[in-house]
């Protein structure tokens, strides 16, 4: 059988390995969705999974069609991050006569959260604008870090620099994960 994979809104997929990146924020849900298509009837079966999440098969009739979709839904908590990366192994069976077939598919999710320290100095005088801001993530990342500082101009860079007082906010981003 073929077995097409789409991840849905909020997870981000690596086609060259079947891995998933999800940033955990208690309340988002990660989910993707697998199709497998044949020309004799399949059935799609799933490994033990991770605590809270579900996969569902359409049909859920075993070997009633010959197209399948299984849709993988789990809303990981900050606890479960300790346990990533977690292994998925989806099997698609046949009932092809004399020999039936089956084919394995690993998923691996891995999970991530993206906690930040900020700092800033004050300004020495109001009327020359030196404060600056910085935010330090408490992760590594493999690819680094995006920053938007919501100054005028934007400010890209994990500090930013020539500050007004005043509240600031920087958008932090993992370039690989998104989260």
């Amino acid at each position: 059988p073929t077995i097409t994979t789409t991840s849905l809104s909020g997870t981000t997929m690596n086609d060259s390995n079947n891995s998933f990146y999800f940033c955990v924020d208690g309340s988002s849900q990660l989910s993707f969705s697998l199709q497998a298509t044949s020309t004799i009837n399949i059935e799609m079966l799933s490994s033990l999974l991770p605590n809270g999440a579900t996969f569902t098969v359409n049909p859920s009739n075993p070997l009633s069609s010959n197209n399948i979709t299984g849709t993988f839904n789990w809303i990981p908590t900050s606890a479960d991050i300790a346990g990533s990366p977690y292994s998925i192994n989806i099997n698609i069976n046949d009932n092809e006569c004399p020999i039936p077939n089956s084919q394995s598919e690993t998923y691996l999710i891995y999970l991530n959260s993206l906690e930040i320290t900020n700092n800033s100095t004050p300004l020495t005088s109001c009327a020359n604008p030196d404060g600056t801001a910085s935010v330090t993530p408490n992760a590594s990342s493999i690819s680094g870090y995006s920053y938007i500082w919501d100054t005028s101009p934007i400010q890209t860079t994990a500090t930013a620099i020539g500050l007004n007082a005043g509240p600031y906010t920087c958008t932090v981003t993992d370039t690989i994960t998104g989260c």
